[in-house]
């Protein structure tokens, strides 16, 4: 039990473990991977038990994929299962009770970066925090989306093969936010509703030329909106329209063929 807590602690600071009445003993397995803004955790015990977790300073979604449980916090208890997930708010301290067949993924995010996400797709700051609301359902097609893009990812992260270069993980965070904002209700999901508008082609062109000229970087949304002044939602569509792809597939298309001329 000690060392399943200073190992949990290193990960969600110092929660409390308790084991259900009647199980004697764990069987856990704990693989965290922490990249650079976000954090990927998988978690079984083997055994029903109780976690009772502090504030965090990052948001979380649970992707559970065996077994059942449930997440309570001052308001609301929540259950949890293969067809249910859960979006837990930063600052948020929460008791969680697991069935002993549970198992799950989860998904951590810097609240700042974040926030830098989010005011780069729809072109304005955003002052406030974000606030989630009630857990999505996996079933939903953005949040299946989102399950099938970070369980795609951790098996390429998990694979024996040569690591990912520095910046397919960069593009790989960026488009966990960017799907995260979009399976989640939070108060500022009226932003991302709105409709994008048509910007010149010249802006298209500028993100063309950057993407062209900075092609083994990771070409991230902040650098697209600071080269062409327009917000990513207004630049992936026009983009799109005009070349047929939108900015990452076109960075992808520029990837490959410079890889072939190697």
């Amino acid at each position: 039990m000690a060392v399943v807590r200073e190992c949990l602690a290193r990960i969600y600071a110092e929660p409390r473990l308790i084991l259900a009445r009647g199980e004697k003993a764990l069987n856990v397995t704990i693989n965290n991977c922490q990249l650079q803004h976000v954090g990927l955790t998988y978690l079984t015990f083997g055994a029903a038990a109780q976690i009772k977790f502090p504030e965090t300073n990052y948001f979380s979604m649970l992707f559970p994929i065996r077994g059942k449980g449930q997440i309570t916090n001052s308001m609301i208890t929540e259950p949890i299962s293969p067809e249910r997930g859960l979006t837990i708010n930063s600052a948020m301290s929460f008791e969680a009770s697991y069935s002993d067949d549970y198992e799950h993924l989860v998904l951590r995010i810097e609240p700042a970066t974040l926030l830098k996400k989010l005011a780069a797709i729809v072109g304005e700051p955003i002052t406030g925090p974000i606030e989630f609301g009630s857990a999505p359902a996996v079933a939903s097609s953005a949040s299946q989306i989102l399950r099938d893009y970070l369980f795609f990812l951790v098996g390429n992260l998990s694979s024996p093969a040569a690591p990912l270069p520095t910046w397919a993980i960069t593009e790989s965070e960026q488009m966990l936010m960017v799907l995260f904002l979009h399976a989640n209700k939070h108060n500022y999901s009226h932003l991302l509703d709105e409709q994008p508008t048509e910007i010149a082609h010249r802006q298209v062109q500028r993100a063309a030329d950057y993407i062209e000229a900075n092609w083994a970087r990771p070409i991230t949304l902040e650098s697209l909106t600071a080269v062409t002044g327009a917000c990513v939602r207004d630049l992936f569509r026009s983009f799109t329209r005009i070349r047929g792809c939108s900015p990452l597939e076109f960075a992808r298309q520029v990837r490959q063929r410079h890889e072939g001329n190697h």
